[in-house]
């Protein structure tokens, strides 16, 4: 259970800013309050690198297979009276508060695109778009909570796929165990899109967004603007992505570390920058080097969501 206690916070808006600036003078955000007194450090480079880690080997995981599961199941329980139903731009929209004669109860709206060999621009889609905001409750209290766009997404054209997962803040569930992240009382705000070459098997990786809960030494983990070249030909970097990672500590200090691999507009870095290692640093004090595995990023099935 330690990699999921290292995901945490209490997810949303928060007063708290953030100042931090590393040798190359990029500040770094704003995210703690002048008046808060951080103190001293109270993480080492190495702990910020473990729960960096930890973080990373279940952002797969954390995808919206469940929540689509969920979602479907209820509109399975869908009378001919309760909801009532809409259009926008010609697709069909519940928009209600009400209760159906066998007890399930639906509040706010909701609309769901499924894909099956859906053509756009030269690629073939598969997976569910899910916009929707408000809850849904079954019989016995068990409520789903949506609050903005769900989406699963698997897209093959000529020469490539694309895999994409994204789930808005405020997504939640409190009734039986799924076995699913939906379990593990966090609050995720997460984007994750690969793209895949299916003639060389080079992939592209973006991950952004954040991971709370309520408990554990983390109290949050935010990913901003991770992007991952995974190339098999060993001529551009796969041990290190451009972008940053953040974590948050229960006592409310914010250590970052930001990496130094290939971007979308530049993918050949020196060989040097590329080993995964960044300086952890706290309000503008290096901590030392920490260093990351980033290959669940790219380690997965060819479909991980089965789609």
């Amino acid at each position: 259970m330690l990699a999921i206690l290292l995901f945490a916070c209490s997810g949303g808006d928060t007063d708290t800013t953030k100042d931090t600036t590393g040798d190359s003078g990029l500040v770094q955000g704003d995210y703690l309050s002048e008046d808060v007194d951080l103190g001293s450090p109270t993480f080492e480079a190495s702990t910020v690198a473990a729960a960096v880690d930890s973080a990373l080997s279940q952002v797969l995981d954390i995808n919206a297979v469940p929540v689509v599961s969920l979602y479907t199941a209820f509109m399975d329980a869908t009378t001919e009276s309760c909801p009532q139903w809409t259009t926008f731009d010609e697709y069909p929209v519940w928009l209600d508060s009400c209760t159906t004669e066998d007890g399930v109860t639906f509040d706010g709206y909701g609309l769901m695109l499924e894909y099956d060999g859906f053509e756009s621009d030269g690629a073939i889609y598969s997976g569910y778009q899910i916009n929707s905001l408000g809850a849904m409750s079954a019989p016995d209290g068990s409520t789903l909570t949506l609050a903005g766009a769900v989406d699963l997404l698997y897209a093959v054209g000529k020469g490539y796929e694309v895999f994409y997962t994204n789930i808005s803040d405020g997504t939640a569930w409190d009734g039986a165990a799924t076995g699913t992240w939906l379990d593990w009382g966090i609050n995720p705000a997460m984007y994750f899109y690969a793209l895949r070459d299916t003639t060389s098997g080079a992939r592209s990786v973006q991950v952004s967004g954040s991971v709370s809960i309520e408990d554990g030494d983390i109290s949050a983990v935010v990913f901003d603007g991770l992007y991952l070249l995974d190339d098999p030909s060993g001529t551009l970097c796969s041990a290190e992505p451009s972008g940053m990672i953040s974590i948050l500590s229960a006592e409310g200090q914010w250590y970052d570390l930001v990496f130094d691999g290939p971007t979308e507009d530049n993918t050949t870095v020196p060989e040097e920058t590329c080993d995964g290692c960044a300086t952890a640093w706290f309000k503008g004090e290096a901590l030392g080097e920490a260093c990351v595995d980033f290959s669940a990023l790219v380690d997965w099935d060819d479909n991980p969501w089965g789609l």
